[in-house]
């Protein structure tokens, strides 16, 4: 253990009683952060990208991901424990990020301490739960539970609604030690009544953490499932620790009855049975008829047989098989969520019935080697004395994951989750906005949904890959890959597109952009009044394709931007990355329809002819307020730094570029003309009235209409640059004429084995009020393993 405290103390809860946040809600049957914490670090936080635990409890494991900025999935059958959870890391994640903080908890708590109880004398009610309380104390809870009711801050409701549940028990008649049961007399303090007193208390402390320079709430956690054994993605999880419901008969439903009616999960106690039947079979009370139909494992039928004739109940037999059934399930589960060479974290206890010994981890063990799972160390936390006094122990079992799959078989079982669930379809990452604000840098006709791209690098690629989007339009793909830990390279032949891309991938400091904006305001204003500017807008004041040029901006504000065209595209193909930046600000402000835009009310993707005043607005001042809102926005802690590549595909091979993955959204077929819909900011780039005419032989856009071969030498560079076994992803286009993915399928054939092809149907593709886009009616997904 790296810390200063004994193993059997950290696998209990005891220690959290000081942790933020951890201290909360108390948990008997949970482990220490300590104990969660050392094997983070065992293991190396650096190796551990998703942690995932399928029995969630009050979420120790999830928090302590969270603190290290480790990304968590959890699972959790008790919908009161799925709260505390979520309360815990998400809510006070988005409490803290947006600013609010304990805004709304200290208020509430400047409410309560004037909160004066008003005696009542008759008995009150409370679904058959009345019996459980003193009324005085009751009558409070109630009126408590009223008032976080009001709170208009989901996610503070939720948080006071967790830290008045945590005291509820207290309160009772009831005492949770190991069962819920009625307390003796002896068992209850002078104070545990005093459940006003005691929430005040919760709540000083929840304020505290909140508002603590070191609360550890970095990363969200997700619920895959409340069954851990429904759970369905596959290769993701690098790490797993778990503590499963131990054999022992517990109920953890009933253990929660309280907090279950407090947080209006159930009603009456009738409502617990339905519980029961969820999760696995750990218990008395989750074995039916309905879930013991099978038969015993062979490794478990001896201990069955030793059992069931002095057992005091006849369940307890079906109990075992059922456990052990249930767990191999769980197990068979994780071996397709967890990557190769994963780490399988399992705090287990042993059971005795009737005198007979049931050593659960050696079972366990033996089940997990039947799915790859090999143990590479055991240590022994606590040992405890059962009612009949054998020594039962309390272990941890460490494992390391070996697939059996081949690299494809492997990469197949992730194309079909990711088809099948389509994770960027789910809230939040459906919304019109998700995603880092860098990637609305530029805007930009045409741009991947950034939630495709998060998820095509999450799932398909490893922090440390080198990852490439050979025609990478604004950066979308290696942006997301960036900002994952991975190497994002960008190639476009686009000078639009390699401006963007640079300036998101190869992130510059904001002092060094300034200063490149400084350099720019002493360009224009020793520039703006000069001959050559004149004669530019002679040059182009009948040059556009919506509306003249001119047409679009005050007079002075259009020299400003004459200026600042000369002072980029003479190093345009050499930028470096404050550069870039800057230009990518401007290139995003030349027009638009609200006050940011340097044009006249247009539209921000495609420059329509201009209405409204002509209106001067200083250039250099407009990027200054784009730079200053870019580095405000979105965070990097995870970011590593990329490449962008101005040129042809065909020329990566010559870059020594050796990739673990190729992911990207060619152009699709019977596309828009990307060149014309950005035509604008493709001028002020550098394009001449000459480029948008040679475009047609020169876009892949363009060309694939004509002949779908221009892919063959694609798919040879592909394979040139990619390591063996790498990856190719596509995200294609079909038309009820053209199905792309076929296509493209046949021309990769020579460099490539199709692993999987995927389809989503397309209902209705946002138009962001414009009227053609196109004739799309599936969006495929094209999954190439390399020969």
């Amino acid at each position: 253990m790296r810390n200063s405290y004994s193993k059997a103390a950290a696998a209990t809860f005891i220690l959290n009683k000081d942790k933020p946040i951890h201290r909360w809600y108390p948990y008997l049957e949970g482990y220490s952060s300590c104990l969660i914490d050392d094997i983070v670090m065992e293991i190396g936080p650096e190796n551990i990208h998703v942690i995932f635990d399928p029995f969630g409890g009050t979420g120790t494991t999830s928090l302590v991901a969270s603190s290290h900025g480790i990304k968590s999935y959890y699972c959790e059958t008790n919908p009161f424990m799925q709260q505390v959870i979520e309360t815990k890391i998400n809510c006070v994640k988005h409490l803290r990020e947006s600013g609010i903080g304990s805004k709304y908890l200290k208020k509430f708590l400047s409410k309560l301490e004037k909160y004066c109880y008003q005696l009542r004398f008759d008995e009150p009610s409370w679904d058959g739960f009345e019996k459980f309380f003193d009324p005085v104390v009751l009558y409070q809870l109630k009126d408590l539970k009223n008032e976080i009711d009001c709170i208009d801050d989901p996610n503070t409701r939720s948080i006071a609604l967790v830290l008045l549940a945590s005291v509820t028990v207290r309160a009772s008649k009831m005492i949770r030690q190991g069962d819920l049961r009625y307390a003796k007399e002896t068992e209850k303090k002078a104070d545990d009544q005093d459940i006003l007193n005691n929430f005040i208390c919760k709540l000083k402390m929840a304020i505290n953490d909140i508002d603590h320079n070191d609360c550890p709430t970095l990363s969200e956690t997700i619920r895959l499932a409340d069954d851990c054994r429904d759970i369905t993605i596959e290769n993701q999880v690098d790490c797993v620790i778990t503590s499963p419901p131990y054999l022992n008969g517990t109920n953890y439903i009933r253990n929660t009855k309280l907090e279950l009616k407090l947080s209006g999960y159930i009603q009456t106690e009738k409502d617990l049975p339905k519980f029961h039947s969820k999760g696995i079979i750990a218990g008395i009370n989750n074995v039916s008829s309905k879930n013991t139909n099978f038969k015993p494992l062979e490794i478990v039928q001896p201990y069955i047989e030793k059992v069931a004739p002095i057992a005091y109940d006849k369940r307890i037999p079906l109990m075992i098989a059922g456990y052990f059934h249930d767990m191999t399930k769980v197990i068979e589960r994780l071996s397709h969520a967890m990557k190769d060479s994963g780490y399988f974290i399992m705090d287990i206890g042993d059971s005795q019935f009737a005198g007979v010994h049931i050593p659960t981890h050696e079972i366990l063990t033996k089940i997990c080697e039947n799915y790859g799972f090999v143990l590479y160390g055991e240590d022994i936390l606590r040992e405890r004395r059962s009612k009949n006094g054998m020594i039962l122990s309390q272990r941890l079992l460490k494992f390391r994951f070996h697939k059996k799959e081949s690299k494809k078989q492997v990469f197949l079982a992730e194309a079909k989750n990711f088809m099948n669930t389509m994770p960027y379809k789910a809230a939040p990452y459906s919304g019109r906005n998700w995603g880092h604000p860098w990637h609305s840098l530029c805007s930009y006709h045409g741009k991947l949904k950034p939630a495709i791209a998060h998820f095509l690098i999450e799932q398909f690629t490893d922090p440390g890959d080198i990852v490439v989007d050979p025609l990478c339009g604004v950066g979308t793909i290696p942006l997301e890959a960036c900002l994952q830990n991975r190497v994002g390279i960008g190639n476009d032949l686009s000078e639009l597109a390699f401006c963007v891309t640079k300036a998101k991938v190869e992130k510059a400091e904001k002092d060094d952009c300034f200063k490149v904006l400084d350099e720019l305001h002493s360009y224009i204003e020793s520039k703006k009044n000069s001959d050559t500017i004149i004669l530019q807008i002679q040059k182009y004041k009948n040059f556009g394709y919506n509306g003249k040029l001119p047409n679009y901006f005050h007079e002075d504000t259009f020299k400003e931007i004459l200026c600042a065209r000369s002072y980029f595209v003479q190093k345009i193909k050499n930028l470096s990355a404050p550069e870039a930046m800057v230009f990518s600000c401007l290139l995003h402000i030349l027009h638009g329809n609200r006050p940011y835009a340097l044009s006249r009310n247009s539209h921000p993707l495609t420059p329509y002819a201009p209405t409204g005043e002509f209106v001067y607005k200083n250039v250099i001042e407009h990027i200054k307020n784009k730079l200053l809102i870019s580095y405000k926005r979105g965070k990097f802690e995870t970011y590593c730094s990329g490449k962008a590549i101005y040129g042809d595909y065909q020329d990566l091979a010559a870059h020594n570029i050796t990739a673990n993955a190729i992911i990207c959204s060619p152009p699709f077929v019977d596309s828009i003309k990307f060149y014309m819909q950005n035509w604008m900011r493709l001028w002020l780039c550098g394009w001449e009235e000459s480029d948008y005419k040679k475009a047609e032989n020169t876009f892949l856009d363009q060309i694939q209409k004509k002949d779908f071969d221009i892919y063959i030498s694609f798919f040879e560079m592909c394979h040139k640059i990619l390591k063996p076994n790498g990856k190719v992803i596509l995200h294609l286009g079909k038309t009820q004429k053209v199905d792309m993915a076929e296509e493209l399928s046949k021309r990769a054939i020579p460099f490539f084995d199709e692993v999987y092809r995927g389809t989503e149907n397309v209902q209705e593709i946002e138009k962001h009020g414009i009227k053609d886009k196109g004739s799309t009616v599936e969006h495929q997904y094209l999954f190439l393993i390399k020969k």
